[in-house]
């Protein structure tokens, strides 16, 4: 049976899978959930999971460091670098793969909340001006009848 991911929490395929190589972790994640190719997954012999990266940060930071200054939270690029055998997922440009593809990006959210309000401001101003004609046609039939007395 297929384990969950640790990242996204859904099943892995054997072919997919990648476990954290910390003696105290047994994670496993999609090489996608850490921010692998297809490529660097083969290649890739270490992992340190996200959670035990941050482990480690903290450790540094508890224990402190030579030149009393706070430790900053490293950068994606720091995260990347090999020699510290740690990977986290970047965000992808390309189209999402199939297991991710219910995900919406921050332009699609805004386009579908413009489509929205577009739709809700259009029909709301139909309703009004329905109401307006309505009462318009009310009051054109007052004064007409009111012309047609007025002539008697």
């Amino acid at each position: 049976m297929n384990s969950p991911c640790s990242g996204c929490k859904k099943p892995i395929k054997s072919s997919e899978r990648i476990t954290c190589t910390q003696s105290s972790c047994d994670k496993r994640y999609h090489y996608l959930c850490v921010n692998l190719n297809v490529d660097n997954f083969k290649k890739q012999k270490n992992l340190k999971c996200p959670d035990c990266s941050i482990k480690h940060l903290s450790i540094i930071r508890k224990e402190g460091n030579s030149d009393d200054t706070p430790i900053k939270l490293a950068t994606s690029s720091e995260f990347l670098d090999d020699s510290q055998n740690i990977t986290v997922r970047r965000q992808k440009e390309s189209e999402p793969t199939t297991e991710h593809q219910d995900c919406v990006s921050r332009a699609e959210l805004a386009e579908i909340i413009r489509m929205e309000l577009r739709s809700v401001i259009r029909d709301t101003l139909n309703e009004e001006f329905a109401s307006i004609k309505k009462k318009f046609m009310h009051l054109k039939k007052r004064l007409n009848l009111l012309i047609h007395n007025m002539m008697l």
